[in-house]
């Protein structure tokens, strides 16, 4: 007996003294060429061998034997173990149905017909059988036909990923690795990938001022450069990318001409570390899912044209130890969640339109006086009536003085009646004094409004202390803010 596969019968697999060579023999037989590991075979109702099993090119070797059936022999000329192998390795018909297994679309059922609707190489017989779709040739969207998955790489028509590993079937066909096992893979995941993608094509990146790697040399079916390139190194990978163990750990793109918005796909980038995507002019609001990068040590998208409130999920990222939003328009107030940051040694948000009382839970970042060079909240419209929490403030400001350069409502507003129609009004100037503006005042005839702009009360500048209001109705009370 020679090229066979001798497994999973009742007690012993080979009875009596029989010549056995280049077989599979279930715990073992002396012969040559034998072995004694599990054949791997598609299913206990479909016995055949399977890319990754080691019956592939282990029979004998002799040219008389060699494998001429492409499926369902497998790997090279080189004889196959099993009944798949060799000369006559699709003279069989598994189920009797006229067609021989090496051409037969689904060679589990009685198909004479080989009905196909949608063409895909897998006959309707077994459309059901796998659960794919009857009028889609490719049921999981991997770039593999049904066809191709069932009767040729022997994956799952059903799963993109049959696996598990991260790396789309289709991806690791086209490269060369094996999408049955696990461990042989090429490059990041594709969900990394696809992730790098969406950053490339949402930020105009056929325009960034460097760009190298990500579509040459030659471009996979995605339009970009092979699977396995993205982090070749020394720089001869994708231009900003840097992966630990194939996994992305840093996009370092500061400067480099990036515009429109960010991605929300970036938070699929598991293991990232460091994101750099500071002076550049990127516009839109910065996505709340990038909250879920728990690995982040380092979030710099300072110098931008960003946009919208600052996300509450950045208090999530409790591993972060450098936070740099600064010189954008962001506007709305400092989230509260911005106190769990434990490890944050910098914070930096000076030069936006954040307004209202800073969160006292900002004094619970202990690490922020470890940086030399401070953190700066300044040139927003930022206030606190919290003694306690404004001397933390200026001790972890660059410079130590944040209240001065603060746009906010003036304080200890007075009014005083002149006559029947008019009123002088007085405050307390706010100490930001430095570059245009002025003092508008609102008024009212009910508490709580609405309250209707004086347009002719509009201050020339920010060093006015007070305003005489006239042409008020007679015998009404008013009410002001400013």
């Amino acid at each position: 007996m020679a090229n066979s596969i001798i497994f999973f019968n009742t007690g012993l697999q080979v009875a009596g003294t029989l010549d056995v060579t280049y077989s599979a023999v279930e715990d073992g037989y002396t012969g040559e060429g034998n072995i004694a590991l599990n054949p791997v075979l598609k299913s206990e109702t479909d016995l055949i061998v399977v890319p990754g099993s080691p019956c592939i090119d282990a029979g004998n070797p002799d040219a008389q034997y060699y494998d001429e059936c492409f499926p369902l022999s497998l790997g090279t000329q080189r004889n196959d173990m099993g009944a798949n192998g060799g000369p006559g390795g699709c003279a069989w018909d598994n189920d009797f149905d006229g067609v021989l297994d090496g051409g037969d679309n689904c060679r589990q059922v009685y198909n004479p017909g080989q009905d196909d609707s949608d063409s895909d190489s897998l006959g309707d017989a077994c459309e059901a059988i796998y659960g794919t779709n009857l009028l889609g040739a490719d049921s999981d969207d991997d770039g593999l036909t049904d066809g191709e998955e069932v009767n040729t790489y022997f994956t799952n028509p059903t799963n993109p990923d049959s696996d598990g590993d991260g790396y789309n079937d289709g991806l690791e066909i086209s490269q060369g690795t094996q999408p049955r096992d696990g461990n042989d893979f090429s490059g990041i995941p594709n969900s990394e990938r696809t992730a790098l993608i969406a950053l490339y094509n949402s930020t105009d990146g056929d325009n960034w001022t460097d760009n190298s790697g990500w579509k040459e040399p030659s471009p996979a079916a995605d339009g970009f450069a092979l699977p396995g390139t993205e982090c070749l190194e020394p720089d001869s990978g994708w231009y900003g990318i840097t992966c630990t163990e194939n996994h992305v750990t840093t996009v370092s793109l500061t400067d480099n001409q990036l515009t429109e918005s960010i991605p929300e796909e970036l938070s699929d980038l598991t293991d990232l570390q460091y994101l750099y995507l500071d002076e550049n002019q990127l516009e839109g609001s910065i996505p709340a899912t990038l909250g879920s990068l728990t690995s982040l040590v380092a979030l710099d998208l300072d110098t931008n044209r960003l946009s919208g409130n600052i996300p509450d999920e950045l208090g999530d990222l409790d591993g972060l130890v450098e936070l740099n939003l600064d010189y954008n328009q962001l506007s709305g107030t400092i989230p509260e969640t911005f106190g769990d940051l434990e490890n944050l040694r910098m914070l930096n948000l000076w030069g936006n339109k954040l307004t209202g009382p800073i969160p006292a839970t900002l004094g619970s970042l202990g690490q922020l006086f470890e940086n030399e060079d401070g953190s700066d909240i300044r040139y927003n419209a930022l206030y606190t009536d919290d003694p306690t929490l404004r001397e933390f403030l200026e001790t972890i400001q660059d410079g130590g003085d944040w209240e001065s350069t603060q746009t906010v409502a003036p304080t200890n507003l007075t009014a005083t009646v002149l006559s029947n129609t008019s009123v002088q009004l007085t405050w307390t100037r706010i100490p930001y004094s430095a570059d245009a503006g002025g003092y508008e005042v609102w008024y009212a005839e009910t508490p709580g409004g609405p309250y209707t702009i004086l347009e002719t009360e509009t201050t020339a500048d920010k060093s006015v202390t007070g305003s005489t209001v006239t042409g008020l109705t007679p015998g009404t009370d008013h009410y002001f803010f400013m």
